[in-house]
This record gives C-alpha cells, structure tokens and sequence, in this order.
C-alpha cells in the first residue's frame, strides 16, 4: 500500500469538495457539511471510517474490475462512470460531484497501488474522517460565513 497516493488522492478529493461545498454556501445558503458533522457521534464514526470503506469499496472498485476488467486504455473511464454511479447512489445529482470526485480519488488509488482493495478502503476511510471532522472546522473559519 502505497500512502503517498492515498494521502494525495484525498487530498486532491477533499480540496476539491470543500471548494464545492463553500460554492454551495454562498450562493444557496446550506450548511451540509457542517449540520452533518454535528450530528455524528462516535459509534456513527467507526460505521463511517471503517464499515462504509470496506463495503461501498468493494461494491464500487473491487467488484466492478474484477468483473469487467476494463483494458488499460478504457481504465480512466471506467473509473469515471463507476465514480458518477457512486455518487448518484449517495443521494442527489448534488452527490454525483462530490462524491463523484471522491470516487475519482478511490479509482485512482486503487488503479496507482496495483489494483489494492486495502488502499481504496484506506483512502475512503481517511477521506470520510476527514469530510466529517476536518471540513466543518475550516467552513466555520471560512470567509464566505
């Protein structure tokens, strides 16, 4: 497992949402992010860090690949269209972005570490720790609140 990439891929994933969600509070006035971290409790946590990971990681990078097998010039693509498919699942076409990217970050691990399911459970954990705790501080200190 290669952390260099995991860390990137998060990132990279959690820049780029905390970007959308800072668009999404100054022109629609909601708070998602931060009314969701301040209802998870510990128990949800461990659900969200750990459970989630293992489970929407092997429904959405392992199964895929190994059914499909996509040749190396599609996988970009493939990775794409599974990451549009994860995000539409999480909720809305609002999710189809965030998430979307956040399926795009998971993807790419998993590609970039030699086809790890581990490092794609990593990323996603580590990336939904972070969505839950870490974003909501940095909103309140945004300068669009």
């Amino acid at each position: 497992m290669k952390a260099a990439n995991i860390v990137f891929a998060v990132g990279i994933a959690v820049l780029v949402v905390y970007v959308f969600d800072l668009m999404i509070d100054y022109f629609f006035y909601e708070r998602s992010v931060e009314l969701f971290a301040e209802s998870v409790r510990p128990f949800q946590l461990v659900w969200l860090c750990g459970f989630t990971p293992i489970f929407e990681e092997a429904i959405f990078r392992e199964l895929p690949y190994k059914l499909f097998k996509p040749d190396k010039e599609k996988e970009l693509l493939f990775i794409i269209f599974v990451a549009i498919i994860f995000g539409w699942l999480h909720g809305s076409y609002m999710h189809i972005f965030a998430q979307g990217v956040a399926g795009i970050a998971f993807g790419w691990v998993y590609l970039r570490n030699g086809y790890s399911y581990l490092s794609a459970v990593a990323a996603h954990g580590l990336y939904n720790l972070m969505v839950a705790y870490l974003m909501p501080m940095l909103l309140q200190l945004s300068l669009f609140q």
